[in-house]
């Protein structure tokens, strides 16, 4: 079954490479450069995220302290910081979501670029 798909992509890239003429190489040189350009803003994005949640980490700890050294019920402490730490965990979450996609994107953008043309068949 994979063979007789591969078959047909290939046969439509053909199809679309004859249509095209010489705007396939622009049109891959463009896919290309989209890939890498995805992958940059990728890679700001998840650097973002990772500095929102490393810096809200780092105030919640010094909330803590602070908190700990006023009182001596620590179960108001734990409800206290209940919602922060419930609030950062979808940076995190976001951070080791787009970081993984973000560097392939930067390494391999070749592929993106043909996996952009095979979508077009899908």
């Amino acid at each position: 079954m994979s063979d007789q798909l591969e078959a047909k992509v290939i046969e439509y890239i053909e199809v679309l490479a004859s249509q095209l003429g010489v705007a396939t190489e622009y049109l891959f040189k463009v896919l290309v450069r989209q890939a890498i350009t995805e992958g940059i803003v990728y890679t700001l994005v998840g650097l973002a995220l990772l500095t929102v949640t490393v810096t809200g980490f780092r105030y919640i700890v010094k909330y803590a302290r602070r908190m700990m050294e006023d009182e001596e019920d620590y179960t108001d402490i734990a409800l206290a910081l209940l919602f922060p730490c419930i609030a950062l965990v979808l940076p995190t979450v976001g951070t080791f979501a787009v970081l993984p996609d973000a560097l392939l994107h930067l390494f391999n953008p070749e592929f993106y670029a043909f996996k952009t043309v095979l979508e077009v068949f899908k």
